[in-house]
């Protein structure tokens, strides 16, 4: 049997799309797992009634305190029957045939104890799939650390053994409410536990502004020790490279350097003292060069535009290096770290300097800006701090 497990919080708006793509199936030799992760809007009410309802195949319900999608798979994984285990989040949907798809591609490897599991496509909902297309026409039997050389990039619809997945939990900090799922994945492809990967979508999905791809650096930053983790695991194990890892340590350390000491950073993400060094002396580096920047201009006061990743990253900076951070400018956001965010046609005072914090600067962008503000100093930052 497989068993199909969603996490839910607060998608009783909806969650009924999965649902009515469960009771489509043409082979009903599953069950429904769904763990409520602490929702608020009766969308648990509501599964108590379809569970009642429901004739076709058993609906399991439980309802946990929040806790994340980590700790309600590691749960799920405990109350399933089924020998195959599929995560279908609750604002997803499977093909009518996806658990009849499953049944026939599991009996190809159910008895070879090499493989952790099968896998098919995921694909919008206007059938454009997930990543690039696989360079494969049928299957290929692959780790999910070996993916990228078959065009296995981008999200894919994985059905795990139930049994590695006991064997492999998910990884749970106190406090916080996110790990990667890529730290699981990771660790049954180090064990050599290949999957066969098939050229054919049975998972259908869009990428919600509530949900956790949207929210991605977000999620990381307020889970260090799940970041940590993943940086860690990769690191050990060898799933990246260096130069991948000490860009990933980086990234860490410039995030949480007022936050954590560095003896705490170095044992969260296993590197040596020497490696430590060399992070906080380019974090310094940049530092310098910013202020130096800034000094060059006689700029005292200033406005940033772009408040995304990139934004949030130069801001640390700025408040390091003490200047008067007057404005934050940004297209979506209301409100950052105690600060009202404008739009480009408010009314400003003077400023010495418009620091322009984007990744990708947008073709007259700088041209607006330098209209808004024709007395200061108009810094464009894409993508210099990595070259400093």
């Amino acid at each position: 049997m497989v068993t199909i497990f969603t996490p839910v919080f607060n998608r009783k708006y909806i969650i009924h799309k999965l649902y009515e793509s469960l009771k489509r199936q043409t082979c009903k030799e599953f069950e429904w797992i769904v763990i409520d992760d602490g929702s608020t809007d009766d969308v648990y009410e509501l599964l108590q009634q379809w569970k009642t309802e429901e004739k076709g195949f058993p609906i399991i319900v439980e309802r946990v305190v929040n806790g994340g999608k980590h700790r309600a798979i590691n749960r799920g994984v405990k109350l399933a029957s089924g020998e195959a285990f599929f995560i279908v989040d609750s604002d997803d949907y499977i093909a009518d045939d996806a658990v009849e798809l499953i049944k026939k591609w599991w009996n190809s490897i159910c008895d070879n104890a090499c493989f952790g599991g099968i896998a098919g496509l995921k694909a919008y909902h206007d059938r454009k799939v997930v990543g690039e297309k696989p360079m494969f026409d049928d299957f290929v039997d692959a780790t999910n650390l070996e993916r990228a050389q078959y065009g296995l990039l981008g999200d894919k619809a994985e059905v795990y053994r139930t049994s590695v997945l006991k064997k492999y939990p998910f990884p749970e900090y106190e406090n916080e409410n996110f790990v990667t799922e890529e730290i699981v994945w990771n660790r049954i492809a180090y064990e050599g536990l290949k999957i066969r990967w098939y050229n054919r979508a049975i998972y259908f999905c869009e990428y919600l502004e509530d949900g956790l791809t949207k929210r991605g650096k977000a999620l990381f930053e307020r889970n260090p020790k799940g970041w940590a983790r993943h940086i860690h695991d990769s690191n050990v194990y060898g799933y990246w490279d260096r130069d991948k890892v000490m860009a990933a340590a980086f990234d860490f350390f410039e995030t949480n350097y007022d936050k954590l000491s560095k003896e705490q950073i170095q044992e969260m993400l296993g590197l040596s003292s020497e490696e430590i060094m060399a992070l906080e002396k380019k974090f310094f580096y940049i530092s310098d060069q910013i202020k130096n920047l800034l000094e060059e201009q006689h700029c005292k006061t200033v406005a940033v535009y772009g408040v995304g990743n990139y934004g949030k990253r130069v801001l640390r900076y700025l408040k390091r290096i003490e200047v008067d951070i007057l404005y934050l400018i940004d297209q979506k956001l209301e409100t950052y770290d105690g600060h009202t965010i404008h739009r480009l046609h408010d009314t400003f005072e003077t400023v010495d300097c418009v620091c322009i914090a984007l990744k990708k600067l947008p073709y007259d962008l700088k041209e607006k800006i330098c209209d808004k503000f024709p007395q200061s100093y108009v810094w464009a930052l894409s993508e210099e701090i990595d070259q400093f």
